[in-house]
């Protein structure tokens, strides 16, 4: 980090990194047309990020605060535990279950297309974020001597 030029390069470390959201599936198996939504789980061991932020200073009201460009984002995800799919197939438990062992099989191969757009917005949330926060407190209050 160089407070000075406003430019601060951070790594995150997770050793355990359980994640939890909503997905919607629409695919063609063998000709057919497949339909599914449900909730996604997976959980990661030695989860690592870069983040890359850079600010500039501008002055309100005759204070100095600080706004962050695009906040850059790099995801290196250690090693996937678990991948998991609910309602695969209509809930037909068979399939779900080879599907899902299938997916934590061969989950890098899977994750390395989501992560481009993972990136991009996890990247977008936080620059807005922290532009909230740094709109609140000035650049002294931000960085004291």
């Amino acid at each position: 980090a160089n407070v000075n030029d406003l430019k601060f390069d951070v790594l995150i470390t997770l050793p355990k990194l359980d994640l939890k959201g909503h997905y919607d599936l629409q695919l063609i198996l063998i000709g057919a047309p497949i339909k599914s939504q449900g909730e996604i789980y997976m959980k990661f061991d030695n989860y690592r990020a870069r983040v890359s932020m850079k600010a500039t200073k501008y002055t309100k009201n005759g204070n100095e605060y600080i706004k962050f460009g695009k906040i850059g984002i790099k995801v290196h995800p250690g090693k996937v535990k678990s991948f998991k799919l609910t309602n695969l197939f209509n809930g037909q438990k068979a399939l779900e279950e080879i599907v899902n062992a299938a997916f934590t099989d061969n989950s890098s191969y899977m994750l390395d297309n989501v992560y481009p757009s993972l990136e991009k917005n996890l990247g977008e949330h936080f620059t807005k974020v922290a532009n909230e926060i740094c709109s609140q407190a000035t650049i002294d209050e931000l960085f004291p001597n």
